[in-house]
């Protein structure tokens, strides 16, 4: 096994910096998976091994790792070690292929979901009523929407 020398700037063996420098177009519908456009979704507990092939609609860039309506693509890139702190990586998922972050109308569709799923998990449902309190605040015409 050989080991690297200490002034070597090459990133950890454990991420995956994948050079993403094709987000100025997309490809043509032929280049595409099929007749749909489809995002690749890494798997949290298998990460690249196990990857989901999901419509861009049901995908979120921004979203808590445990959202199980939406695919949140940032937590799930993140788990399997790619640097999604990178500008090149967020501008492709959020600028080329339109994926948003997270809003309220998915967050009041997880809590439905989990009312409805009988999933009880107060610390989750929590933190989807503290974010849904904040984007409240910070927009008070969210209240609107939810009455």
């Amino acid at each position: 096994m050989s080991t690297l020398p200490s002034h070597d700037p090459s990133p950890r063996s454990d991420s995956l910096d994948v050079p993403i420098n094709f987000h100025s177009r997309s490809p043509p519908k032929s280049e595409r998976f099929g007749s749909q456009d489809l995002v690749l979704v890494p798997s949290y507990d298998y990460g690249l091994s196990r990857c989901l092939r999901s419509r861009p609609p049901e995908c979120l860039w921004e979203a808590p790792c445990n959202f199980s309506t939406m695919q949140p693509l940032k937590a799930l890139y993140g788990a399997v070690g790619m640097r999604v702190e990178k500008h090149d990586i967020r501008q492709f998922f959020q600028e080329t292929l339109r994926i948003p972050d997270i809003a309220h109308d998915n967050i009041t569709k997880e809590l439905e979901s989990m009312k409805r799923e009988q999933q009880h998990d107060i610390e989750t449902v929590g933190k989807l009523y503290q974010r849904l309190q904040k984007m409240y605040t910070a927009d008070t015409s969210i209240a609107e929407s939810l009455r």
